[in-house]
């Protein structure tokens, strides 16, 4: 098992940026470094403090990504959004990624979390399409 004080040094100061970090590529970054480190050391040498300063921080960023997402949704509700297409589906993208690097890092801690499913319904308020595909079939154009 790792050493106390060496896990809370390593641990600490990813979850304490964790809570507010706006940009979800580098939200995405904490959450990998989070769960790699995680089981570099063992789930098991995390204290109690330390898994539930991360769930904390983990309830904190659905939150704030459920609200981006529900305002710009409304934004756009009821208008032409073509003009910001490409740049919503491309944050929604990397908001997923961050998801995605959130439940991994989840998962191992607690299978049964109740934040997983939050995790998945904060996925499902996509404005719709995904990034990918509205460039594939412009490829399918191409001689």
């Amino acid at each position: 098992m790792a050493d106390e004080p060496f896990v809370t040094g390593v641990f600490v100061p990813i979850i304490d940026a964790m809570p507010n970090e706006p940009d979800a590529g580098f939200l995405a970054s904490l959450y990998k470094c989070f769960s790699e480190s995680a089981r570099a050391v063992g789930a098991s040498a995390l204290s109690p403090d330390l898994v539930h300063r991360f769930i904390n921080a983990t309830q904190n960023q659905l939150h704030s990504l459920a609200q981006r997402r529900k305002s710009r949704a409304d934004r756009v509700h009821g208008r032409d959004w073509e003009e910001e297409r490409e740049d919503i589906m491309l944050m929604e993208e990397m908001e997923d990624f961050a998801l995605e690097e959130m439940q991994k890092a989840l998962e191992p801690l607690d299978p049964q979390h109740p934040l997983l499913i939050a995790i998945g319904s904060v996925k499902s308020l996509r404005l719709g399409g995904s990034y990918e595909s509205d460039f594939e079939d412009d490829d399918d154009d191409d001689p």
